[in-house]
């Protein structure tokens, strides 16, 4: 939320969405298994439209299905140490390659999710 705030003021509407975009990936690449997920598509439009906007979330009123996908989300969310796991690490750039229906994401595109992932964790 830090790397966004400080992003999106000076963005672009089209970069808005980039980030938006690539943050969503990010997240649901790093999410664990738990019991009560939502379902994927729920997850997504939680975090495009809720969490990875400003202003945030706790400045609008959430519906509650939304909220309960983002408390879920929170909980399932691996520590950002697993990234140091080659295996998880990998994973998670694979993710990076792909667009919604599972087929290969443009150059273009899977270099700015990397660098949002990079970017964000600096």
């Amino acid at each position: 939320m830090r790397y966004l705030a400080t992003k999106w003021p000076h963005a672009a509407p089209n970069t808005h969405n980039g980030i938006d975009e690539s943050l969503t990936a990010v997240t649901l690449a790093l999410l664990d298994e738990r019991p009560g997920q939502s379902s994927e598509e729920l997850l997504r439009k939680a975090l495009r439209n809720w969490a990875f906007v400003l202003p945030s979330r706790e400045e609008r009123k959430l519906p509650t299905e939304v909220a309960n996908a983002l408390h879920w989300v929170a909980k399932a969310s691996r520590p950002r140490s697993d990234l140091g796991d080659a295996a998880i690490g990998r994973a998670i750039l694979d993710l990076l390659r792909l667009k919604l229906d599972g087929t290969a994401a443009a150059a273009e595109t899977v270099q700015r999710k990397r660098r949002t992932l990079v970017n964000a964790l600096h």
